[in-house]
């Protein structure tokens, strides 16, 4: 009798070690458990303030960037009336095509419906005659011309950004 008893104890014994063990392995586990639930909450909220930034950094670009349109816009209208005023009525040279053609680009420019080979082909005219205006000391028209490169240049930025 005294064998089922010492059974019973080493049995009772290895049952209690056995739930022991179960329950510290439960309670280390449940230790982590909450700890990574935590840290997944935390993540959440971090994605989502992120994201709400990101919103409002991506509703402040869109702003600037019609801002920035509307300043283009601005800007085209002018310079090409300046150099309607002040450069047309110098003749150039190194012109490759007629007044005509180099008016109705100016003003396709000027409406932004210009093409961009268009645009480019009235870029290379541009440059030619800002060169001859600097080279025969014209500053004025020279200057116009500058402000003419430079609203065609955004222009053509657009132009490529679009195509892609």
């Amino acid at each position: 009798m005294e064998d089922i008893s010492i059974i019973i104890t080493i049995i009772a014994t290895v049952i209690g070690l056995s739930l022991t063990f179960v329950g510290l392995i439960w309670k280390f586990f449940k230790h982590f458990d909450d700890k990574f639930d935590r840290k997944i909450d935390d993540i959440k909220k971090d994605l989502s303030e992120n994201q709400k930034i990101i919103t409002q950094h991506g509703e402040k670009l869109n702003f600037t960037e019609k801002a920035l349109d509307g300043f283009q816009k601005e800007f085209r209208e002018i310079s090409t009336e300046i150099y309607q005023m002040i450069g047309s009525a110098k003749k150039y040279t190194g012109n490759p095509i007629s007044p005509e053609e180099k008016e109705n680009l100016i003003k396709k420019m000027k409406q932004g419906t210009i093409r961009r080979d268009e645009a480019e082909k009235l870029k290379r005219i541009l440059e030619e005659e800002k060169r001859e205006a600097e080279k025969g000391g014209d500053i004025v028209t020279a200057i116009a011309i500058g402000l003419l490169l430079a609203a065609l240049a955004y222009l053509l930025y657009k132009l490529m950004s679009e195509g892609e």
